[in-house]
């Protein structure tokens, strides 16, 4: 695993094909995440999400392996066409996000 990986996505009506790949990868890299990767999908009040792990960006770009691989969620929101987008960009998110389950406009003081 490096800064090139990404993660893709393939779509059938049966679990044995045939499969239709998407053309381009649905998570890359930005300037803060790199090589994201060994997802799982999980749904939290009807909203799916991934959870997968990257590498922090080295200011060359590179993978940071001195901080190792770290977790990130990022929702996942389904176009009319059927396929899957990530984080509005198809990048790692860069910032502090609600977590699944929590109301964005909610009091934190007030939060499980």
């Amino acid at each position: 695993i490096n800064e090139r990986y990404r993660v893709g996505v393939a779509r059938s009506s049966s679990v044995t094909g045939p499969y239709e790949k998407l053309g381009t990868p649905i998570l890359g890299n930005n300037k803060t995440w790199v090589g994201p990767g060994h997802i799982a999908i999980a749904q939290v009040d009807g909203l799916d999400y991934m959870i997968y792990h990257a590498w922090p960006t080295k200011a060359d770009g590179t993978r940071d392996v001195s901080r190792g691989r770290l977790l990130l969620v990022d929702r996942i929101r389904w176009g009319d066409d059927g396929w899957p987008t990530i984080a509005k960009s198809g990048k790692p998110s860069t910032g502090l996000l609600p977590g699944p389950g929590i109301d964005p406009d909610a009091d934190p003081s007030t939060s499980r």
